[in-house]
């Protein structure tokens, strides 16, 4: 399999970009696939040759994408740009996968592109249009679509369980342990958490930066706690939709997964039969590649 470029659209709309018997094509000349761009802060000093970086950081990044819509008529030509149009009108996603399986996505917004320019050299108003799309990206981060996920459940005699190289021990009594997740990823990721009870008393912890978050209060029976730590998302709340942001102690810390191995706790009093704790997270990458 070539690669392929897919837009799943903000109306649920998903096409294949380089798909040209379906009417859409991608040219060469595609760029902001690559690093983000970089921006870097730096400070100088009266009769000192040159400049002394002070700080830096990824930028928001930009896709071009040089494309064809084509069709065997003009009606239908017209609905397949309508249909590209409406799945830009929300932010929707870009995912590039490669001949090997290996598939990365990013968040991306419509910039531009679609405005309509009718010269004779770029179709003009027949069977095809061209264009150049721009898609704006606020993360620069590609992610995999595929999550990294880890789930321990309760066991009476406190064995380790799941998978060996994530030996989460749960007791008896409570989910109390050690434990190691690796992020293939570039960069940091966000996880989601997912308790169900019994159980009460969670506490997270990151041992390598010693970041915590805690949670107090009993989780009701027949229903599960979800923690969502991403920024801009995050998410304290039962899976009823109950609001438990007022169940966090202290000054809480939605900690990330850092690049590489991660070592962590899980504490949860009161575990029993039916106890269990999941761990989820998308890996992220500077590139798409």
């Amino acid at each position: 399999m070539a690669r392929e470029l897919i837009w799943y659209g903000g109306d649920g709309w998903t096409q294949v970009l380089n798909d040209r018997p379906t009417g859409y094509r991608v040219h060469e000349g595609v760029t902001g696939l690559g690093a983000p761009p970089r921006q870097l802060v730096a400070d100088t000093s009266p009769l000192v040759d040159g400049e002394v970086i002070t700080d830096e950081w990824d930028m928001a990044r930009t896709i071009m994408l040089p494309m064809t819509v084509w069709g065997p008529d003009n009606e239908t030509f017209l609905a397949r740009m309508r249909a590209l149009a409406l799945s830009l009108s929300a932010p929707g996603e870009l995912e590039l996968g490669q001949a090997d399986g290996r598939r990365r996505r990013i968040r991306a917004h419509y910039a531009g592109g679609l405005e309509g320019d009718e010269a004779k050299d770029l179709g003009g108003d027949t069977t095809w249009a061209r264009f150049v799309l721009s898609l704006r990206c606020p993360d620069a981060y590609w992610f995999d679509p595929t999550p990294v996920t880890q789930l321990w459940q309760h066991s009476g005699s406190a064995a380790f369980l799941g998978d060996p190289f994530f030996p989460l021990r749960i007791g008896s009594s409570q989910v109390l342990g050690d434990t190691t997740t690796t992020n293939p990823g570039d960069v940091i990721s966000w996880p989601t958490w997912e308790i169900t009870p019994p159980g009460s008393g969670l506490v997270l912890k990151n041992r390598d930066t010693l970041e915590e978050l805690e949670v107090s209060g009993s989780i009701p029976a027949g229903r599960t706690l979800k923690i969502v730590t991403e920024p801009g998302k995050q998410e304290v709340s039962l899976s009823d939709e109950t609001d438990w942001w007022d169940h966090l102690e202290g000054v809480p810390v939605f900690w990330p997964i850092q690049r590489g191995v991660n070592n962590i706790s899980v504490t949860l009093t009161g575990a029993s039969t039916g106890s269990s704790v999941s761990l989820s997270y998308n890996p992220r990458y500077k590139t798409a590649w």
